[in-house]
């Protein structure tokens, strides 16, 4: 039992079992400290860097969850639904791939989001465009829910909507409405 305990609190293996030639066992510790110490120089950082940190780990964990439901729950993410808003489209998908869609749908906004709110540091053209881009997202996610993007002329006319506001960006824009912008990030 002591040396178990010990083998608990010690990143080494226990020298006992060196000297017999057994491997060493994995020990919960070592994945402590590979996560609590990097948390704990988080610390360290401004607030804006540890959100973003926080939100890139929240955001690519999130596409890992379907395919965790899916170990947990196999019949039940197998199982087929037709969770579409619209009444015109009609599709039955897994349940796994339907949140897998929209998990990546999510992380796309997140990192939008963390590069909008970096660029406003920046420069005020980089983050209009970075906002341009997390509309553009959060627009895609909403889509998703309401077709499953099944209309390509809307994601052409939309890339060339971007593109048009990216351009104007570049002209001053009144203070009082990037103040409002700003305010959103």
């Amino acid at each position: 039992m002591k040396n178990i305990l010990r083998s608990l609190l010690n990143l080494s293996p226990i020298r006992s079992q060196r000297r017999e030639g057994k491997k060493s066992r994995f020990r919960p510790m070592i994945l402590v400290r590979t996560l609590v110490v990097p948390l704990r120089r988080l610390q360290r950082v401004d607030r804006l860097t540890k959100m973003c940190i926080l939100l890139f780990i929240a955001g690519h964990f999130l596409t890992e969850v379907p395919s965790i439901l899916y170990m947990l729950f196999p019949d039940w993410s197998m199982g087929k639904v037709d969770w579409f808003w619209s009444p015109f489209f009609k599709m039955d998908m897994e349940r796994k791939w339907y949140l897998k869609f929209h998990a990546d749908g999510i992380l796309w906004v997140l990192m939008t989001y963390c590069f909008a709110r970096v660029a406003l540091r920046y420069g005020t053209y980089l983050f209009l465009t970075a906002v341009v881009f997390f509309v553009y997202h959060v627009i895609d996610e909403l889509a998703l829910f309401w077709s499953f993007k099944e209309n390509h002329w809307f994601y052409w006319n939309l890339l060339a909507t971007c593109i048009v506001l990216i351009r104007h960006a570049l002209k001053p824009i009144p203070e009082k409405a990037l103040a409002k912008i700003k305010s959103i990030f």
